[in-house]
């Protein structure tokens, strides 16, 4: 009899080949699905894991109203006698969230200071005060970052260890023009930043009075040229304040690839985050910044 199996009396059907061919062609298919499903989550898992590495890894568009709503959040909940928890909180979340770093100095101030009327204040702060102190002197020119700066008629001189940098005065050309002249007198402070292939430099600090600088400026140190200038934004310099001054103390600190300007005086204190390939603005932060 035509596909059955005569055996000790018993009949056993025997599959027929279309059967065989749909059972198997029904197993590939199965197994064909369940890879291609695989591989779509475990690319949605590493895209993901991406984008997860990038957000936590780099400064975002939305950083600035971030660390803004952030900041105004955690007063919210600060005694007015002293913000010092909200400092730590706060330093912990531009850590966390933004990738920035708080110089010591700029995190003591921050929890030295004290709730005025819903804003916050740093006047006669003993934290200001001694960061103010870190202004090396030569004359009556006050700098950071380095071991001497000397303006001379064409020439800003940076020494640093063995390195001595002469930079041309006509970089400086827009800087000049908007502080009003090439002096000690006109240029105040200046802060420094010296990396392997860069010099970064924010004149006009201030150091006796309000406003962390008028603009940063990026010079390659082999072709001594200019690679980008970037301006400091406006709101982070209070000229109509008119309290007791304390000072006023600007830093800035470079990694491979961002550059941050940090600045403190009696009425706030600011950081300003810059691409170091462009001067591309990543982040701008000011304590006495309202909610957006």
């Amino acid at each position: 009899m035509t596909g059955m199996l005569h055996t000790g009396g018993l009949h056993t059907q025997r599959p027929s080949r279309v059967l065989l061919m749909i059972h198997g062609h029904w197993i590939m298919s199965l197994l064909f699905a369940s890879v291609t499903l695989m591989s779509r989550i475990h690319a949605q898992e590493t895209n993901s894991q991406l984008q997860t590495q990038q957000s936590s890894s780099s400064v975002t568009d939305s950083s600035d109203n971030a660390a803004t709503k952030e900041w105004h959040r955690l007063l919210e909940t600060a005694q007015p006698a002293s913000i010092a928890s909200t400092a730590d909180q706060f330093v912990g979340f531009v850590r966390g969230r933004l990738n920035v770093h708080a110089p010591s100095w700029w995190r003591d101030i921050l929890a030295s200071g004290y709730l005025d009327a819903g804003t916050t204040t740093f006047s006669l702060n003993k934290a200001l005060t001694r960061a103010v102190r870190k202004w090396k002197k030569s004359g009556e020119l006050r700098f950071n970052g380095c071991e001497q700066v000397t303006l001379t008629d064409t020439h800003m001189l940076i020494a640093d260890k063995d390195r001595m940098i002469r930079i041309p005065r006509d970089l400086f050309n827009q800087t000049e023009e908007r502080l009003g002249g090439w002096s000690t007198n006109h240029f105040n402070a200046i802060a420094v930043e010296l990396t392997d292939k860069d010099v970064f430099i924010v004149c006009g600090c201030q150091w006796d009075h309000l406003g962390v600088g008028q603009e940063l400026i990026c010079v390659n140190l082999q072709t001594l040229e200019r690679r980008w200038a970037a301006p400091l934004i406006d709101r982070l310099l209070s000229a109509g304040y008119t309290g007791a001054y304390s000072g006023t103390f600007t830093q800035i600190r470079a990694n491979a690839k961002t550059v941050t300007v940090w600045g403190a005086h009696d009425e706030s204190l600011s950081f300003q985050v810059f691409a170091v390939e462009d001067g591309d603005p990543m982040c701008q932060f000011c304590t006495s910044t309202e909610v957006p």
